[in-house]
């Protein structure tokens, strides 16, 4: 991650003033940091070959129950849901996709569907996805009516994910393959501004509330869960609050030693299930 730049984040004593300064919809409910850590952590257990997972099989490796799966949690640590067009799986059964697969662009998150029935995920596509997307290839009786139609889905979608992706304070790499790219981030400023988005200052709004969110939670939990989630070392943690805000890692350190949390990590590395918690 960049530096911020400018003056230091302020800590107040009413620090966050709001729920949109830090990732509140993530960490609001306390429960949701245990929830993703073991999620986390069986998605660290599937071989990298695995593409994706149904969402009934996580449950039964992370200890984490419920009907629906926590869609936010999931996508801050990679994953998401495999489009329809590559699985016609429902509820339950419905599959999500293993962060560390080598070739995730193949299931595109974003997604429009033709009027005719045929997915839209880009324009000119690879040779090695599987979904039709030339004209020629669409069902008989396609009008430009009915793939506009699905170019104004998938430019929707698309939005979702930036937004989300700088919402989270994650790097533009991060959404590319979500939006069907190679690793990297070529095409997708380009596909932002086409969005409205200014990456400068959405990526700036999405570091600080990165750096509000570490605060709030090193002032109650381990460094080595909060690392773990960021996907950040431990000593960086340290250094980016010393450096980037008025706050300290000693002054979170005394705050925290109030409870003397035990690391959450550690606890699942020794018991995956462990007890089970809903969602």
């Amino acid at each position: 991650m960049a530096r911020l730049g400018g003056d230091a984040l302020d800590e107040p004593v009413s620090f966050p003033k709001s729920d949109d300064e830090w990732h509140e919809r993530l960490w609001g409910d306390r429960d949701n940091i245990e929830r993703t850590i073991r999620m986390k952590y069986a998605f660290k257990q599937m071989k990298t070959t695995a593409a994706h997972v149904p969402w009934s099989r996580l449950k039964q490796l992370s200890g984490v129950r419920g009907k629906h799966a926590p869609d936010d949690h999931l996508n801050f640590i990679g994953s998401w849901r495999v489009p329809l067009w590559k699985f016609q799986g429902q509820g339950v059964n419905r599959k999500w996709m293993n962060p560390d697969y080598a070739h995730k662009r193949l299931f595109p998150e974003a997604c429009g569907l033709c009027g005719c029935g045929i997915p839209i995920v880009r324009r000119n596509m690879p040779d090695d996805f599987n979904p039709p997307t030339r004209i020629t290839e669409h069902n008989e009786g396609c009008c430009t009516h009915d793939r506009m139609q699905g170019y104004a889905e998938l430019w929707r979608e698309r939005k979702a994910v930036l937004e989300q992706t700088f919402y989270f304070g994650k790097p533009m790499t991060w959404a590319s393959e979500r939006l069907a790219f190679d690793n990297n981030i070529q095409h997708i400023p380009s596909i932002a501004q086409k969005c409205g988005i200014n990456t400068t200052e959405a990526a700036q709004a999405g570091r600080r509330r990165v750096v509000r969110s570490l605060i709030v939670l090193l002032r109650e939990y381990h460094p080595k869960d909060v690392a773990y989630l960021y996907d950040v070392k431990t000593r960086w943690l340290s250094q980016m609050v010393n450096e980037e805000s008025t706050s300290s890692s000693q002054a979170l350190y005394l705050a925290r030693q109030k409870n003397s949390p035990d690391s959450i990590l550690d606890a699942v590395k020794e018991d995956p299930r462990g007890e089970e918690l809903v969602v």
